[in-house]
């Protein structure tokens, strides 16, 4: 992919690559102050595209395994990045669980202790919950991922329209 960093003409490339994958083109009311000064983002159902340097960058809840799917993919193990990981770990080791009500599950290892004030403002969240295995309670979702290829993006476009996450 083209490294459209600093790129005032981004939008051109944007547009062909998210047209080209299959993937709604979002246009905003304004350029992003961010690497890549784009007026166009992508959005698949709930998925929000973003370009990058010379990525994508992918948010939204991919069911875990549908994750395992792509990640099972020659290209997907190495341009569909979990988490935006370099070492391309399998998606398992990147998932957050959620429970029912919406809620994300924490191990209760990771439960904070003490009196400070980040371990009081992390427990009165009312969106997550400390429970003994969040897998058993849950169902995990791969949260974002980086895609390194145009072949890659087209990957998870057409999984997400396959298993109708769109």
């Amino acid at each position: 992919m083209e490294n459209l960093a600093g790129r005032r003409d981004c939008d051109k490339s944007i547009e062909r690559e998210l047209n080209r994958c299959g993937i709604e083109l979002v246009r905003l009311p304004s350029v992003l102050h961010s690497e890549v000064p784009a007026s166009i983002t992508g959005k698949l159902g709930q998925f929000q595209f973003h370009r990058a340097w010379y990525y994508w960058i992918v948010r939204g809840n991919m069911p875990l395994p549908v994750a395992q799917e792509l990640y099972d993919d020659p290209v997907g193990k190495t341009d569909i990045r979990v988490a935006g990981h370099c070492g391309c770990p399998p998606p398992i080791e990147w998932a957050t669980y959620i429970d029912a009500e919406g809620r994300i599950l924490c191990p209760i290892s990771e439960k904070p202790q003490g009196d400070s004030e980040l371990a009081r403002s992390i427990l009165a969240r009312t969106d997550i919950r400390f429970v003994k295995d969040p897998s058993s309670e849950g169902e995990g979702f791969v949260q974002s991922y980086h895609i390194d290829s145009e072949l890659g993006l087209k990957i998870f476009a057409d999984t997400l329209k396959r298993h109708n996450l769109i």
